[in-house]
């Protein structure tokens, strides 16, 4: 699924602060499993890890799998300074965060 912050966030002329509708991801969730019981959703959301697991929802009940792009930055960079403490990092703030959304 592309660009789910933005598919899931409130939308109108009137939306002056943004939200994060993050039910919605266990409603896509239900239906796809309803529909094809094998698939799984890959979620494409380029946000920060304190946010990650809200994702995934507390009891893993949105989406099956996501991008992890604060990782993956952070790999290239490892690689190509031959470093991997900054790596390490990254995994070490998106595996210790708590989910918050609703």
């Amino acid at each position: 699924m592309d660009a789910v912050p933005f598919v899931i966030a409130t939308k109108g002329p009137d939306v002056r602060k943004v939200v994060e509708q993050y039910d919605l991801l266990r409603t896509f969730r239900e239906f796809l499993q309803w529909r094809r019981g094998e698939a799984i959703i890959l979620a494409e959301a380029n946000v920060l890890p304190d946010t990650d697991l809200n994702y995934f929802g507390r009891s893993g009940d949105r989406m099956h799998m996501m991008f992890n792009f604060q990782v993956n930055q952070t790999l290239f960079y490892a690689l190509a300074c031959a470093d991997i403490r900054p790596l390490v990092r990254a995994l070490k703030a998106t595996a210790s965060r708590p989910a918050t959304g609703q």
